[in-house]
């Protein structure tokens, strides 16, 4: 998979992104800073030098923050994206949106202004690399809950190690994207989403139908 997608190629790969606030800006909600990230995502020249199209968007989630007591509960989206971006080229365009939105890295898993994740991609051909390498994803997928906490990858990890543990990225992300197939686990989002523990998902309702009795 070393090949996917460079600059060069003029492939056109697909992403999901995760997409997640739980801190407002100003007077906009969280629920609000998605959609102006998603209306400033699109409309600036931000990820000039290069394609990008907006596929689809899911409805925006409220989920509790994760792990349980760090902070105000998440709005939620997942974003289907496609470009001719290799995936680091993508990430650091994300990046910097991020920081236009006051995100800041000091604390893992901490409150944030906005999360935008690439938690997993699929090449022209229909393929979802597996990037650094195998062994390196399995490695920080098997990582232990204390450890995940302590350590953060110094480079992309796809598909996302947690992916298919997170409800509130596999509620979103199975309403656009049902069919794509985990590259390691071999199975479809939608499955992964059917075999979490119902604690998972249970909390997890639209963001505009209000928080949960």
């Amino acid at each position: 998979m070393a090949e996917f997608a460079r600059e060069s190629d003029n492939k056109v790969n697909d992403y999901y992104l995760s997409v997640g606030s739980n801190l407002p800006i100003a007077e906009r909600s969280p629920a609000a800073v998605l959609e102006a990230a998603l209306e400033e995502f699109s409309a600036t020249g931000l990820l000039a030098q290069g394609s990008v199209e907006i596929v689809s968007v899911s409805e925006i989630y409220r989920t509790p923050a994760w792990p349980a007591g760090h902070g105000p509960d998440y709005a939620n989206q997942a974003w289907h994206i496609r470009s001719d971006h290799s995936p680091q080229v993508l990430l650091d365009r994300l990046h910097a949106l991020e920081a236009r939105f006051e995100r800041s890295r000091e604390r893992r898993w901490g409150a944030r202004t906005l999360d935008l994740d690439i938690v997993l991609a699929v090449d022209s051909q229909g393929r979802s690399p597996v990037l650094p390498d195998r062994e390196t994803v399995l490695r920080w997928m098997k990582l232990p809950r204390t450890e995940q906490m302590r350590c953060t990858p110094d480079r992309l990890i796809l598909p996302h190690p947690r992916l298919h543990e997170r409800g509130f990225v596999l509620v979103p992300l199975v309403e656009i994207a049902p069919d794509p197939v985990h590259p390691i686990l071999g199975r479809r989002m939608v499955e992964l989403l059917h075999a979490l523990p119902p604690g998972e998902t249970k909390a997890i309702r639209p963001w505009y139908a209000g928080p949960a009795s």
